[in-house]
């Protein structure tokens, strides 16, 4: 899920031990979180991945009075719809972006401690994916193209489309990483890097620029360039 090669990550800290890299502990995760999902469908009756409008209501009824449950309806109908449908993507970035997290704060301690870190990552400006993420773009492509021809499989548009959302997003963690490598040879202030780094996933426009880059760096190795 993350492209990037790391050292495998010891779990018990002992030599023989189980080892895992970080992309499976995101699978183990997303498992673990599937679990959770299914458990609160269940108790719920409301399926996460393909909710009923009315079902949602049923739950909500307690929380709300009548008359703003009624003007909401749309709203919340689409925002349901829309959630639910891209509900496979976003957990498996929430999930990834988590383990990520949590494995570079472990490693920051167990520096501060004198020990081994986990697993040590290049700069950002060297941030580079396999090639072989534009295959799984167009196999997203062809997926979600089936899917709209053939309305009755639902599942396979709706995985088709999470594939292509969580190959731009790689995009465009790639496009930021060309960004922010030759803003550092023009000795542009770190702070003005983050800030672009920040501001760039909420700007459409920057966001599928950057994207691009990203996508045309996979095969052409920009930075090479640059150097």
């Amino acid at each position: 899920l993350i492209g990037i090669n790391t050292e495998n990550i010891d779990l018990l800290g002992n030599a023989g031990s189980a080892t895992f890299s970080i992309a499976a502990m995101s699978q183990w995760q997303y498992i673990g979180y599937t679990v959770v999902l299914f458990v609160v469908a269940k108790a719920t009756g409301i399926n996460p991945f393909n909710p009923d409008l009315a079902e949602v209501q049923a739950v909500l009824q307690p929380l709300l009075e009548k008359g703003q449950l009624g003007q909401a309806k749309a709203e919340l109908e689409e925002v349901i719809k829309l959630v639910s449908f891209y509900m496979p993507m976003l957990l498996i970035l929430y999930i990834t972006a988590e383990v990520f997290l949590l494995s570079i704060a472990a490693s920051f301690s167990l520096k501060k401690m004198g020990d081994k870190p986990l697993f040590s990552l290049p700069p950002f400006g060297e941030w580079c994916f396999p090639k072989n993420i534009v295959v799984a773009l167009l196999v997203g492509m062809l997926l979600a193209f089936w899917g709209t021809q053939n309305p009755e499989y639902v599942f396979v548009r709706q995985s088709g489309e999470n594939l292509k959302e969580i190959i731009r997003v790689l995009f465009l963690i790639q496009g930021l990483a060309v960004v922010w490598y030759y803003a550092e040879i023009r000795s542009v202030p770190r702070f003005l890097r983050v800030l672009f780094v920040v501001l760039t996933p909420v700007v459409f426009f920057l966001a599928y620029t950057v994207s691009m880059v990203g996508m045309l760096d996979i095969w052409l190795d920009i930075r090479s360039r640059i150097r």
